[in-house]
């Protein structure tokens, strides 16, 4: 009787604990795609989420917005291949999943308050 009375509070822990696994598989899978067109309603439908209710999901959990987190992913990963690499600015935006290097310019200098081009240059 005891388990029949509280299913319902079983099943509904059952599904945060889902729910926030999902959201670290979502993580990962952006830390690891980063480079690809990614979107929040393809990501919803990939894990079979409604976009919605993982935007609100995801917020609560990370506490950034996916797209925000997508940004910053991209960004810390930019940092890196620019202080390793002599790689040119507009190769670094494409390989970090943006398409247009003055749109990745504006977006590096706004989370890292600094523009790529003098991000390198304080690297030498």
């Amino acid at each position: 009787m005891f388990l029949i009375r509280n299913s319902d509070k079983v099943s509904s822990e059952q599904s945060k604990i889902k729910s926030d696994t999902s959201i670290q598989e979502i993580v990962t899978y952006l830390s690891e795609n980063y480079d690809k067109a990614i979107n929040l309603i393809d990501i919803a439908r990939l894990y079979a989420i409604s976009p919605e209710h993982l935007s609100r999901k995801f917020k609560k959990t990370t506490g950034f917005g996916f797209s925000q987190y997508l940004t910053l992913v991209r960004v810390k990963q930019a940092e890196k291949l620019l202080s390793s690499a002599k790689i040119p600015v507009t190769e670094v935006a494409s390989l970090c999943g943006f398409n247009d290097s003055n749109y990745f310019s504006t977006v590096f200098k706004k989370t890292a308050e600094i523009s790529p081009i003098k991000y390198t240059e304080t690297l030498i």
